[in-house]
């Protein structure tokens, strides 16, 4: 129990950082999140706000890598991952 609370804190931490447009801080804290939470609950929902933060800073090459990652069939959000994925390549 206490994992999965500190999990979600981290992961909620990087939702309030992005709304506070503290953007490159919520980069870090989804992939600390994911670091040291391989196989979480929001591992996918975390590289999608990746790829739309990096979106939001013109960093278009690494948030098409980082789509990538969630574009797999486990990932609940697939349709999300495919919509980012096409807008990526609308926009290159």
């Amino acid at each position: 129990v206490q994992k999965s609370a500190v999990s979600d804190t981290l992961y909620w931490t990087a939702l309030s950082q992005i709304s506070r447009r503290d953007t490159g801080t919520a980069i870090a804290t989804l992939r600390n999140y994911r670091r040291q939470y391989p196989g979480e609950k929001m591992m996918y929902a975390s590289l999608l706000n990746e790829c739309e933060a990096l979106i939001e800073l013109g960093d278009k090459a690494t948030a098409a890598k980082v789509v990538q990652e969630a574009l797999n069939d486990a990932n609940p959000e697939r349709a999300r991952a495919e919509w980012l994925s096409t807008r990526l390549g609308a926009a290159q």
